[in-house]
């Protein structure tokens, strides 16, 4: 059984295609029982991907969740990068690191390979592991400082770990490091999302985190999630099938959904 459910997608309130009631109306006709929509947070710097006009994004949401409330579980989210400020107002927040700093500026990671290898070579001296390291210590404090709800594509340094091999991130240590990032974590924020994203935009075959990572969150008695982190209204629910089978044979039988506020647990067998 597929979820019915999703609260990572973004809409033409910060970088997606799709208005937050076409992504309603997609959810509805796919079948789905509930949908968070969130938005990027505002950053500290010109870029044309985050919230820009944050107080419409909520004030249509909110309508949205009322005019919908017969039909569909509608939740208000927002994706909180480590470069933004806490935010308020919201049903739930992810926690995500899209930055790292790198000579005093900041770099994002999952702008496109280039930059990411920019970054390795002139912000870590080529060194994954000092890369890595990095990331994962960022992930930790961007969770300490939000509390989040759900801790968003927590390897995401391996986007584009399958289209270029300089950025395959395999190593002991790399994994030793994110498992210690992991331990940290589950105690901060207890539900983890197993993210279908990179695969519909073909970056990748299989979702975020890697089967080892999710396999030792369960270890730590860890919840997870299913998201799309769709851009527009055709990748909702995309290569959900996909993150379903992982999760059976890393042994979970069930995956969370955000119904009205709260986490439902809800089978996957």
């Amino acid at each position: 059984m597929n979820p019915t459910s999703d609260l990572h997608l973004h809409t033409t309130f910060c970088d997606g295609k799709h208005t937050p009631r076409e992504m309603v109306e997609q959810a509805i006709a796919l079948g789905y029982c509930s949908l968070g929509i969130c938005c990027h947070s505002p950053l500290p710097f010109e870029n044309d991907w985050s919230a820009q006009n944050e107080l419409a994004f909520k004030k249509e949401v909110l309508s949205l969740k009322e005019e919908y409330k017969n039909r569909i579980f509608i939740s208000l989210g927002i994706e909180c990068d480590n470069t933004s400020e806490v935010p308020v107002g919201y049903d739930y927040v992810i926690s995500s690191v899209h930055h790292l700093d790198a000579s005093g500026e900041s770099v994002a990671i999952d702008e496109s390979k280039e930059t990411l290898l920019a970054l390795l070579q002139n912000g870590f001296g080529g060194n994954k592991d000092a890369l890595a390291k990095a990331y994962f210590e960022a992930v930790v404090e961007n969770a300490k400082r939000l509390r989040p709800h759900v801790i968003g594509h927590f390897d995401l340094l391996t986007k584009y770990a399958e289209v270029e091999p300089a950025l395959v991130f395999d190593s002991p240590a790399y994994f030793e490091m994110g498992k210690a990032a992991q331990k940290e974590l589950v105690s901060l924020c207890p539900v983890l999302e197993v993210n279908v994203g990179a695969i519909s935009r073909r970056y990748r075959t299989s979702p975020y985190p890697h089967a080892e990572f999710i396999s030792y969150w369960r270890s730590l008695g860890g919840k997870v999630t299913v998201t799309s982190d769709a851009h527009g209204k055709d990748t909702l629910a995309f290569a959900f099938d996909k993150a379903v089978a992982l999760l059976r044979l890393v042994g979970y039988t069930s995956v969370l959904e955000l119904q009205n506020g709260a986490f439902k647990e809800i089978s996957i067998l």
